[in-house]
């Protein structure tokens, strides 16, 4: 299930290139250390071994940027011992999705989308571990004109639904784990917190185990042998004071363990956001606008329609394919223009003139990034 984007008033799309990197989210957010400004990760990781460490596999990758991030784990394997096995089933992935909702003074809400998919048969060997995480850095400033210093309410809330499934019938063992978590940073003054994790073992348990803040805002719903689907909800609101820097990081997490193995065994052991987990931070002051570190990009103009969506769903080197989605009109045709620096732009290949589908249109692009992470689309009426 997509979760449907908050529309933005910005016509132009950074294309965040999400650098594939060989280091983990928390290598990148180490290295970001406490610098306020905006980040998302994106990470999937593999672990298998024999009881002797004849095998021993150990393979981690992430991708990064400021806007946008998105990462599929099938990439992570090579050949032989470390070649992908026939146990993980796609999809494999994690992203983050930074978007904003904003009218003519300026950003009036933030949203912070992490999605994420692991799923593994039995394998032939003693152990074996998967894991999707997403993670997040929003910063900003809010803002209202003409009360600097004003004390100004803030609320977050957090909303998504995770999957887990652990069907084992063949005597293998096994195990699926969850979590999402959120801390709000800031120099001084109250800091909320949210931090929970779930777990699915039937052999020790029935149905899954709530643990810290999701104890009490998770409800939980079977959805058939061995199959649990948990909503959480949660919002919480707070006091900032106008004009200073702060951030909201969040994270969401997967994990599937099996031990043991068992031959023609056809158990299934799943964790997956399948409704995505959204951040939310606004203001219940009308007057209230955020100020992002650093800023999205700019709006193009009346000539230029209006971006709701666009995401990496893919990735080979330099070679990027993006899900782009804009506000369209009937019976009006679009070409869509790319950008290195904002300043020269030119008209993408097979996107010279391309038809409405009514009130949204949607495309796919393929587009070489050439390692540049900051590179801009726009959607132009013709």
């Amino acid at each position: 299930m997509n979760y449907p984007p908050i529309p933005h008033l910005l016509s132009t799309g950074l294309l965040v290139g999400s650098n594939l990197q060989a280091e983990t989210c928390f290598e990148i957010f180490a290295r970001h250390g406490s610098t306020m400004e905006s980040l998302q990760c994106a990470e999937n990781a593999y672990f298998a071994n024999t009881n002797d460490f004849s095998v021993f596999i150990d393979l981690a990758n992430a991708a990064s940027g400021p806007f946008a991030a998105s990462h599929n784990g099938l990439t992570i394997f090579g050949t032989g011992d470390e070649a992908r096995p026939a146990s993980l089933l796609a999809p494999f992935s994690a992203s983050t999705n930074l978007n904003t909702l904003s009218d003519a003074a300026g950003i009036t809400k933030m949203q912070v989308v992490h999605t994420g998919n692991v799923s593994s048969r039995v394998r032939n060997i003693d152990f074996q571990t998967a894991t999707f995480e997403s993670k997040s850095r929003v910063a900003f400033r809010p803002i209202k004109t003409g009360s600097p210093g004003a004390s100004i309410p803030l609320t977050i809330q957090l909303a998504g639904t995770f999957f887990l499934q652990d069907n084992a019938s063949g005597g293998s063992t096994g195990a699926c784990v969850a979590g999402t978590e959120y801390q709000v940073v800031r120099s001084s003054g109250a800091t909320p917190s949210f931090t929970g994790a779930l777990d699915l073992d039937l052999a020790i348990d029935p149905a899954p185990n709530l643990f810290g803040d999701l104890t009490d805002t998770t409800t939980v719903t079977p959805d058939g042998p061995g199959r649990f689907r948990l909503a959480v909800s949660h919002t919480t609101t707070f006091n900032v004071t106008e004009g200073e820097l702060m951030a909201v990081d969040s994270a969401t997490n997967g994990n599937i363990f099996t031990d043991g193995f068992e031959s023609g065994d056809p158990s299934i052991w799943s964790a997956a956001t399948s409704v995505p987990f959204v951040f939310t931070i606004n203001s219940s002051d009308p007057g209230v606008r955020f100020e992002m570190i650093p800023e999205p990009p700019p709006s193009g103009g009346n000539n230029f329609a209006q971006i709701v969506d666009w995401r990496q769903t893919d990735r080979t080197g330099d070679n990027v394919t993006f899900h782009l989605e804009w506000l369209s009109e009937v019976q009006v045709n679009y070409a869509i223009d790319f950008s290195r620096d904002g300043q020269t732009w030119t008209t993408l290949t097979g996107n010279e003139s391309v038809s409405s589908q009514g009130a949204r249109t949607s495309r796919l692009l393929e587009i070489d990034i050439d390692g540049e992470p900051n590179a801009l689309i726009r959607v132009r009426k013709l």
